[in-house]
């Protein structure tokens, strides 16, 4: 005949799990003990990133400025990379390899100190643009009277990979102030306006493209005698 078992209660059961698994129990417990207080005390920490300006196409590549209130290094992403790419030499550098909006993102990961941050800038690339002055053979073999006034012309294009026609205004100067300054508007890339020289010597007339949303500013040069 069988002897019965003895049921084990909830007490010798608990005891016998303990003895069994307590190690391994305390383990798992100090762990998410450690986790949970790493996890509660991480500090927050903020990135301070410095504007970017606008650049246009072929221009060189631009330093990055970007700090970590912690004091951990800062790293940099491009998100456009059709756009600008992140050069790394000694500087951290953004490369503008494309037209468009161009995005960078300055990250620090974090520790167990500090909770991960990031900031993020972004500036446009404009196309470059080429700037003539449209009667500089005119102007380079002919010479004006002091006080006489004398007409500028010039022409605003796109080099490519832009397209379009670039808009604004075009300041022409002879390098002595008002009066021997003027504003061409542009019409179609096209516009002209009159100086007026008040001495005499060889001037160097400089035409001065500000640029607009789309296109960079540029800048061309010629001599004119003032006699």
């Amino acid at each position: 005949m069988a002897t019965p078992q003895r049921r084990v209660t909830v007490a010798e059961a608990l005891a016998q799990f303990r003895a069994r698994y307590g190690r391994l129990l305390e383990w798992v417990v100090g762990a998410l003990m450690v986790l949970l207080f790493v996890e509660v005390t991480a500090g927050a920490q903020t990135i301070a990133f410095d504007p970017l300006a606008n650049m246009t196409l072929g221009d060189p590549a631009v330093a990055l400025h970007a700090t970590a209130s912690s004091g951990l290094t800062v790293t940099f992403e491009s998100t456009t990379p059709s756009v600008c790419r992140i050069v790394n030499r000694k500087v951290a550098k953004v490369s503008a390899i494309g037209l468009g909006e161009c995005e960078v993102v300055a990250r620090q990961a974090g520790d167990g100190t500090y909770t991960a941050a990031s900031a993020v800038q972004s500036f446009i690339v404009r196309a470059a643009t080429d700037v003539t002055i449209v009667n500089a053979r005119a102007l380079s073999r002919t010479s004006t009277v002091v006080g006489e006034s004398y007409d500028v012309s010039v022409q605003v294009s796109a080099v490519a990979p832009g397209t379009g026609v670039p808009t604004g205004t075009v300041t022409i100067s002879d390098g002595t102030g008002i009066p021997g300054t003027c504003t061409a508007t542009l019409t179609d890339g096209v516009g002209s306006c009159s100086l007026t020289s008040t001495s005499a010597g060889f001037k160097t007339i400089t035409a001065t493209y500000g640029g607009d949303p789309g296109f960079g500013p540029v800048t061309a040069t010629l001599k004119h005698r003032v006699r």
